[in-house]
């Protein structure tokens, strides 16, 4: 599987505290089933803000961890973007990480509390700038949960919706995986990522959300969900048609 979204780099923002938390919640993720996990540390969020430099440095840290703990994941370092009307510039500042730079997708967050007014115009803003955006856990968006129908006029228009493995399986509570669940069914959502955080509250697997796929849509869509949307992402490959 393949983890497009994860809080590991070390002392940070909310997710890893130390070096040790870091290498502990690779080795977790490997032993579940994850073969590449994407470090995505929060970007302009009124808490953090994790520069582009100051995050490559710490995956480099991290890599050389691994390495020598023994630890056999892939991590790729991306960023988890919040909402903001500047992404573009800071994007093309380098301020900001993409998840790739051939297609420029972008893993991207709203407030949790509802949709920005705004939210639709800047989607027009990325589509001229050619950037793809992949909407962070829409089912834990206040908004999105009371009205889960206002969710797929996005989706039409190219945004791509990442849904949390701990929704799924019940654990961010009952609306979330019932919109999870609903969305799933409709076919849109695009891929689940763990959004790990730590070993034990939210930890970075996604064993158990595969099982809740492959229950729920067959085991095609489990492998379209957790390995090839991923995939193309991180290639800079098209998703939707």
């Amino acid at each position: 599987m393949i983890d497009l979204h994860s809080h590991i780099l070390p002392g940070v923002d909310d997710g890893a505290k130390t070096m040790e938390d870091s290498v502990a919640m690779c080795r977790m993720a490997a032993a579940a089933g994850t073969k590449t996990i994407v470090a995505t540390p929060h970007m302009l969020h009124p808490q953090f803000h994790v520069p582009g430099p100051l995050a490559q440095r710490k995956v480099e840290e991290l890599r050389a961890a691994l390495a020598a703990a023994g630890v056999g994941i892939e991590v790729v370092l991306a960023g988890e973007i919040h909402w903001s009307v500047n992404v573009p510039k800071l994007l093309e500042s380098g301020e900001l990480l993409p998840l790739c730079t051939k297609r420029k997708y972008i893993l991207f967050e709203l407030p949790s509390s509802h949709v920005p007014a705004a939210f639709r115009d800047v989607c027009w803003q990325f589509h001229l700038a050619g950037i793809y955006p992949v909407l962070a856990h829409p089912e834990r968006n206040a908004e999105f949960c009371d009205h889960p129908e206002r969710l797929e006029p996005y989706h039409d228009a190219g945004i791509l919706m990442q849904v949390t493995a701990m929704s799924l399986v019940g654990d961010f509570g009952r609306r979330a995986r019932k919109t999870s669940e609903r969305w799933l069914e409709q076919g849109i959502v695009d891929l689940i990522a763990s959004d790990g955080h730590s070993c034990r509250s939210r930890p970075p697997v996604m064993d158990g959300a595969a099982k809740v796929v492959r229950k729920l849509a067959g085991a095609t869509a489990e492998d379209w969900l957790l390995r090839e949307v991923p995939r193309r992402v991180l290639a800079g490959e098209p998703v939707l048609g």
